[in-house]
């Protein structure tokens, strides 16, 4: 609910298009706030490290990421970012890294 408040309130209108403003707004304090409890709650578990996970989690993020690009930019739009808007993407990826992290 905090994120909300605070993503409501937060100046959104930076960014050019209507929607991301708040939606990274909202990614980055949820996010972070996860992260935060997080760290003072402590680590869930002792897993150890596992080079299972380094070796196929590249593999399971590029194939994410073709599984949505590829049909959304050939069906049903021009996906690929261009002009003045085109430095939204890495803006919207980091944001939700921190919310990926925290959900984690």
């Amino acid at each position: 609910m905090l994120g909300l408040i605070v993503a409501a309130l937060a100046p959104t209108e930076r960014l050019p298009i209507a929607i991301a403003g708040f939606v990274v707004a909202f990614a980055i304090e949820v996010g972070g706030a996860l992260l935060a409890y997080r760290l003072w709650r402590g680590p869930a578990s002792a897993e150890p490290f596992s080079w299972r996970a380094v070796v196929t989690l590249p593999l399971f993020i590029g194939y994410a990421a073709a599984a949505i690009a590829v049909p959304l930019h050939l069906g049903v739009d021009y996906a690929i970012p261009v002009g003045p808007r085109w430095w939204l993407l890495p803006v919207v990826w980091a944001a939700f890294t921190v919310l990926a992290l925290g959900a984690e």
